[in-house]
Parts: C-alpha cells; structure tokens; sequence
C-alpha cells in the first residue's frame, strides 16, 4: 500500500531522511525515528526523535546490526 498523504500519522523513515523523497504532508506528520546511511537530511521536527545514522554502505545494516544487539536473534534461533 502506497501512503499519499502522511498529514497527522506517526512515521519512521528509512533509507531516506529528505522531503523530496516522501509522501506529501511529511511536515504535518509525527516524525518518530529516522534510519538512513545517508547522512543528515532536510527533515526536522519539534519533537525529540531516535536517530541512527551511520556511515554504512547500506540502511540494512544499520537494521540488522539494531536486530542484532537486541538479542532477537536468539529468540528467533537464528
């Protein structure tokens, strides 16, 4: 399912952390964590948010390292 309006929704980004890359109304949404390896983007907020951005070559894995350290995989008998 495509997003065409993010007014008012709750919003984790990944992979991308500029406005030109999201659904329209980005700025009226509740932007709560951003995962990019990108570096810093054009995307700000008035309240505070959980931010990982790491200088990898790819945003997965930012993720699986994110999954790794909270011991998930031992749960899931990976």
């Amino acid at each position: 399912m495509m997003l065409d309006d993010a007014s008012g929704c709750n919003m984790v980004l990944v992979d991308f952390s500029e406005y030109i890359h999201s659904a329209e109304g980005l700025q009226d949404a509740n932007v709560i964590t951003i995962i990019d390896h990108h570096g810093y983007g054009s995307v700000t907020t008035g309240n505070q948010i959980i931010y990982d951005e790491r200088p990898l070559g790819s945003t997965a894995t930012i993720i699986w390292i994110r999954y790794r350290n909270c011991c998930i995989w031992r749960r899931c008998n990976i």
